[in-house]
C-alpha cells in the first residue's frame, strides 16, 4: 500500500467516524425532545386523572385509589389490619404515611381529616361526610 492510498484510507475512516458520531448526536436530541414530550403529556393526563368529579385534586394516583377502596367499603369503621393490606398492596411505605398524606389533602380541602387511627380499638373511622363529597 502506498502513502497516497493511506491517506486515503484515513481520510475515509475519519468521514465515516465523524457522520457515526453525528447520527449518535441527532438520535440523542430526538430522544430527549421525545422524552420531553412524553413526560409533559404524561404528565397533564396524571394530573387530570387524580381530579374527582367535585374538581378536587388527590396528592396522588395511589391517595385516589385508597380513597376509593375505603369508599368501595360502604362503611364508616374499616378494621386497622385491613386498612394496613389495603395501603401495603397500593405501595404506601406504611399506614401512616398513607394517613398522613390524605389527611394532609383532607385538612386542606374539607377542614377535617378523613381518617381517624384508634388503635386501642384496632380501627380506623372514616370520616363519611368528606366520602360522600367524593
Amino acid at each position: 500500500m502506498d502513502e497516497s492510498e493511506n491517506i486515503n484510507e484515513i481520510n475515509l475512516q475519519s468521514s465515516t467516524e465523524d457522520k457515526s458520531e453525528n447520527k449518535s448526536d441527532s438520535l440523542s436530541r430526538s430522544n430527549v425532545a421525545s422524552v420531553d414530550d412524553n413526560s409533559l403529556t404524561d404528565k397533564a393526563v396524571n394530573d387530570s386523572s387524580n381530579d374527582t368529579d367535585d374538581g378536587y385534586q388527590y396528592p396522588s394516583e395511589n391517595c385516589k385509589k385508597l380513597v376509593e377502596a375505603i369508599k368501595s367499603q360502604n362503611c364508616d369503621v374499616i378494621d386497622l389490619n385491613e386498612f394496613t393490606g389495603i395501603c401495603m398492596s397500593l405501595k404506601f411505605m406504611s399506614r401512616d404515611a398513607a394517613i398522613e398524606e390524605i389527611n394532609d389533602w383532607a385538612y386542606d380541602n374539607f377542614d377535617d381529616p378523613l381518617f381517624d387511627v384508634a388503635p386501642e380499638e384496632n380501627c380506623v373511622y372514616i370520616t363519611t361526610d368528606i366520602l360522600d363529597k367524593l
